[in-house]
């Protein structure tokens, strides 16, 4: 046997490693197929650090907050109180009518039972804001002003109540003018007969307080409340009298 006789098993492992072609697997097929694979993703944008607010933004910050919690506080009080105006302007614009309905039929009984009827009038400022009837030697007046910023009742134990206010006084409203720059509510309360209060909800009853009953309320439905005030108040006024001072 010769020596340089080829080996067979050497030759044909050669023969295959050149022919060998290395294929594409399935998922690299895929990856190259897909038109996905030619799209650009979008790079997410990056997360930059939140600066370190200073001790002064910081307690900026908070006053900011407290004052945001006091504001929505007070628009709240605001808002009811315009409403409660709103609806005390109506009820006091119908009472004012009323007034003279009064004072005309005190003419007509004391005409027919042959009284002097000169001193029995009523009459209404240009801002329809006051109201005064004077009936022979009685007088008493009803006035809304007052009703500038928000005010409430309290309800024992149960959240404030905020009410427009009409307040009836002994006397002729003109003749106090001199005496007060302001006529908030409290310069007058030394001559208050009563008071009613008319709640924002204009479902919710209006309040008549008589301060000499010691406080005793009334209800009433809004929709009456100013000719009820305006009757029970001239009935308390011209069914009582004076006294000689001693």
């Amino acid at each position: 046997m010769s020596e340089n006789r080829s080996n067979p098993s050497l030759s044909n492992i050669q023969a295959k490693r050149r022919s060998t072609v290395l294929l594409p697997t399935q998922g690299e097929l895929l990856h190259e197929a897909s038109p996905l694979s030619r799209i650009q993703m979008p790079q997410m944008p990056k997360k930059h650090a939140v600066p370190e607010l200073s001790p002064e933004e910081r307690m900026a910050q908070q006053l900011s907050k407290r004052v945001a919690l006091l504001a929505g506080h007070m628009t709240h009080q605001a808002s009811l109180h315009d409403q409660a105006v709103s609806n005390t302007k109506g009820i006091f614009s119908d009472l004012l009518d009323d007034l003279d309905v009064v004072c005309q039929a005190f003419k007509s009984n004391f005409k027919n039972r042959d009284m002097e009827t000169h001193r029995i009038y009523s009459e209404v400022d240009p801002d329809r804001s006051i109201g005064v009837l004077n009936v022979m030697w009685h007088c008493l007046s009803f006035t809304s002003r007052g009703n500038h910023k928000p005010l409430a009742i309290a309800r024992g134990g149960k959240e404030p109540l905020f009410t427009g206010r009409i307040l009836a006084i002994r006397g002729d409203f003109h003749d106090l003018a001199h005496s007060y720059e302001t006529f908030d509510f409290e310069d007058l309360l030394p001559f208050e007969l009563a008071s009613l209060y008319i709640p924002a909800d204009p479902l919710e009853s209006a309040i008549i307080r008589i301060p000499h009953l010691g406080g005793e309320e009334e209800y009433i439905d809004q929709a009456s409340a100013g000719r009820a005030f305006l009757m029970k108040t001239v009935e308390m006024v011209c069914s009582g009298g004076f006294l000689h001072e001693q």
